[in-house]
């Protein structure tokens, strides 16, 4: 995300993991709906 770690101190820690969190599931998301046609939800992400 570019952001080093006293910028992530000095904002929301969630907000920037569930931001970077979701950008993850819409990229993982996109991949395998291209290579699959399936869908994976953020229940099931074994990286989460």
């Amino acid at each position: 995300m570019g952001l080093s770690p006293f910028e992530i101190k000095k904002r929301d820690y969630r907000e920037v993991l569930e931001l970077y969190v979701q950008t993850i599931i819409h990229l993982n998301n996109k991949n395998r709906k291209e290579n699959t046609g399936t869908w994976v939800s953020s229940k099931n992400a074994t990286w989460y």
